[in-house]
């Protein structure tokens, strides 16, 4: 319980650092696959450097197999972070967290087919509440964009399934390899993807004039946001994989959303958004609902356990007729 509180709020931290430092970066250096490359490399560099000085958490030996594994959630995890940065672009926060909210009640579905890991009614409405919540916030700053609507949905398709492979991957891969060497494994297969996607969307091209225009063009708090989404990078690969392992893919997912919430409130006290009664009216139903969510999945499933067990332990007496 505690292990896992702990790699909960490092997931958190790093969580609302990267989506407050990566909007800055949206908003003032407008290279987004460059951006996820730096914060690939520099990452992995420092896991690797911090794993091999003796600090932090432990890694084992890499291994070819384990490669070819990570393959898929790599391949995932590129195209999630893209259609993240595209859909910020186009739409505003609070539509994206309407479309993230609706993430932790598809990953209870999905958990439920594929692993048959069982949901109570009052968990299920719970997630349902969270979504009824990002609503009622996202009433008044709703900012209709087919498109960006288009990237939203995509973005939240690939979360779920990048999240559902994710707890696969690492339960899978649990006594083979630590959540720090499953993060440097994504990490490191997800960095040829982004060039390939940065000469897909034609992007690359305007990293020769980056080159040519020289780094007085680019604002120092850039490179200071930039290293400090990197290390935010590195703690958030290796705290999501080790969250796997503790808890529930729907916990983790009612986690980002919580994150997200968060988010929300500093994104308005640091740039200014306007977030009204409505707003704080819809903070309070997701949020009390992910509480209520985490409550139910840690006691009320237990209290149900115990009082089966109780029933279960009663002698029945039948009384039968003899003929």
């Amino acid at each position: 319980m505690y292990r896992a509180a702990g790699w909960c709020l490092m997931q958190g931290g790093s969580s609302v650092s990267l989506m407050i430092l990566n909007k800055y970066l949206a908003t003032f250096f407008n290279y987004p696959i460059l951006t996820l490359i730096c914060q690939n490399s520099v990452g992995t560099f420092l896991s690797i450097s911090i794993w091999y000085c003796g600090l932090g958490p432990t890694m084992k030996p890499w291994r070819k197999d384990h490669f070819v594994k990570i393959l898929p959630m790599a391949a995932l995890f590129t195209v999630l972070l893209y259609t993240s940065f595209r859909t910020m672009g186009l739409v505003s926060i609070s539509t994206v967290v309407i479309f993230r909210n609706a993430g932790p009640l598809l990953t209870a579905v999905g958990e439920n087919y594929i692993r048959q890991e069982q949901f109570t009614n009052n968990s299920l409405i719970a997630l349902s509440m969270m979504i009824v919540g990002a609503f009622v916030y996202g009433f008044n700053d709703l900012q209709f964009d087919i498109t960006g609507y288009m990237w939203a949905a995509f973005n939240l398709a690939c979360t779920t399934a990048a999240g559902l492979f994710g707890k696969h991957l690492s339960m899978n891969l649990k006594g083979e390899q630590s959540g720090l060497g499953l993060a440097c494994y994504q990490n490191i297969v997800s960095f040829p993807m982004f060039v390939a996607v940065g000469f897909a969307t034609g992007e690359s091209s305007r990293w020769v004039d980056l080159q040519h225009s020289g780094s007085s063009s680019v604002p120092l708090m850039v490179y200071i946001a930039g290293l400090l989404s990197c290390i935010a990078c590195a703690t958030m690969g290796v705290s999501t994989f080790e969250l796997q392992r503790c808890v529930s893919q729907a916990t983790v997912a009612v986690c980002n959303v919580s994150y997200k919430l968060i988010t929300l409130i500093l994104g308005a006290m640091i740039f200014g958004n306007n977030v009204g009664y409505l707003g704080l009216i819809g903070l309070v139903i997701a949020q009390g609902s992910a509480i209520l969510y985490v409550y139910e999945r840690q006691y009320g499933q237990q209290a149900a356990a115990v009082s089966v067990k109780k029933e279960e332990q009663i002698p029945l007496t039948e009384s039968k007729e003899e003929v």
